[in-house]
């Protein structure tokens, strides 16, 4: 990111200031971009409170296309736009934009900042890709679009956390300050623009409700009696409020979750239909299918359940099985290795890095548990296993239980027979002949003649 605003500017005649690596501070500190604020924090992303539940009916998903990159082109949000309070005085007042978090910028007809051009280019550039990889029939070069588009989003996505990092090469927190402050507004206004819409008053169905959003998208219940309903209200509400905001800030219509299964803030489960004719897949987020920091009953079990009341819609079956996986637990027919949890204890090193610490496993049965150590670096494959037989003795080194050593044994006195003497060697009776073209070679004691047995008379 740093080397496309050196290149921008270039090109537009700025000078890149340097920066010390721990941010500054500008006018609030020192020795920083202006705006960074130094080590300050600013609010991020607004998550809607969630109505808890389990939705039977479509539920309609609504997301803001690239919403970071979109907000800095819409409202010209750059390091050169950015005005302190005595140079937005000399501009006219129809010049000067005011962000929900209190920073002033220039508008775009007084100048185009650096960053918004980028973006710009950057957004073109993947919008290229995105349609050379629809009419590409090669598959390797399919995959080579896949990629380039994907970085180019990368990169553009970029932006935002490059101005916000404090660390980074030009950190300027008032930029990033006003393009969440930005996206809070523009989701809030969403659910208020949607809930006031959809009303049977307007002539609907049923009173909408917006039951999810978080940081970029919307998931609205239009009480909708099928999925291709909701899907057809869900583009007409994307096309309606994406009018309200200035361009290129566009909301779309992105798919319909039918169930639904909302638990808490950024966990929800649901059948994604993206056509009104067959559901495409399962999707979780954040729940123990996708969670590695749970043992494998606990995945298996939450797995079954979500198959059995999202695809099987059972879920009176999904209540029994709970209940027959939890008294099995408690009467101790779980397999062990169902029940181990694995960790990696680590800690930042003296350069910066990570240094991996021992591997460790809780197991148990019943509401019995117990710690087991390994030692050694958690990143080479190795796993620790459930072991037979009670839990190990606390160590020696626990304050609270210590074990008491016992004397060392006394030294062993020097004996002759303790030393180890060099065993005589057998020597080798049979000889190899010279090795031979054939195979295997021949030995002399081959050729010599067998003994006879005593007693027998030998052949005159």
């Amino acid at each position: 990111m740093f080397s496309q605003v050196l290149r921008k500017a270039r090109a537009r005649g700025f000078v890149v200031p340097t920066l010390k690596p721990n941010g500054g501070g500008g006018p609030n500190g020192g020795g920083g971009a202006p705006g960074s604020g130094g080590d300050t924090a600013y609010e991020g992303a607004t998550v809607l409170e969630p109505k808890i539940g389990f939705y039977k009916g479509p539920i309609a998903t609504l997301d803001f296309a690239s919403l970071y990159p979109s907000i800095m082109m819409a409202h010209n949000l750059c390091y050169t736009t950015l005005l302190t309070p005595e140079s937005a005085a000399r501009l006219p007042a129809d010049s000067v934009a005011r962000a929900p978090s209190g920073e002033l910028f220039a508008k775009r007809d007084v100048a185009r900042g650096l960053l918004p051009e980028i973006l710009e280019e950057l957004l073109a550039a993947r919008k290229r890709a995105k349609n050379d990889l629809k009419n590409e029939s090669d598959p390797a070069r399919r995959a080579v679009l896949d990629g380039r588009q994907l970085a180019l989003k990368v990169s553009a996505n970029s932006v935002y956390g490059f101005t916000g990092a404090t660390v980074g090469k030009m950190p300027c927190l008032a930029i990033s300050a006003a393009t969440t402050a930005y996206g809070r507004g523009m989701i809030e206004s969403t659910r208020g623009w949607v809930q006031e819409r959809y009303t049977v008053a307007n002539g609907y169905g049923a009173d909408a409700v917006v039951v999810y959003g978080d940081t970029d998208s919307v998931m609205v219940d239009f009480r909708a009696p099928t999925v291709a309903r909701a899907m057809e209200l869900g583009r007409e509400a994307a096309e309606l409020i994406s009018s309200r905001f200035p361009p290129p800030v566009r909301l779309e219509f992105e798919k319909v979750y039918c169930p639904y299964l909302l638990m808490n803030k950024k966990r929800y489960a649901g059948l994604l239909w993206t056509n009104p004719d067959k559901w495409d897949k399962m999707d979780s987020k954040g729940i123990e299918t996708v969670r590695r920091d749970n043992c494998g009953l606990v995945r298996s079990v939450v797995a079954t359940v979500l198959d059995m009341i999202l695809v099987r819609r059972d879920e009176q079956g999904a209540a029994a099985y709970v209940k027959g996986v939890i008294s099995d637990l408690l009467m101790g027919r779980v397999d062990m290795s169902l029940l181990v949890v694995t960790k990696v204890s680590g800690k930042g090193g003296t350069d910066g890095g990570r240094e991996e610490g021992p591997v460790f496993a809780l197991t148990g049965r019943g509401p019995f548990f117990s710690f087991f150590f390994y030692p050694g670096p958690g990143r080479d494959g190795r796993r620790p296993r459930p072991t037979k037989g009670p839990p190990p003795k606390p160590h020696a080194n626990n304050a609270d239980n210590p074990i008491p050593r016992a004397p060392p044994p006394p030294p062993t006195p020097p004996h002759a027979n303790n030393q180890r003497r060099p065993s005589p060697r057998r020597p080798r009776t049979t000889r190899c002949a010279p090795r031979t073209s054939s195979w295997p070679p021949r030995c002399a004691s081959a050729t010599r003649p067998r003994r006879r047995p005593s007693g027998t008379a030998s052949r005159t």
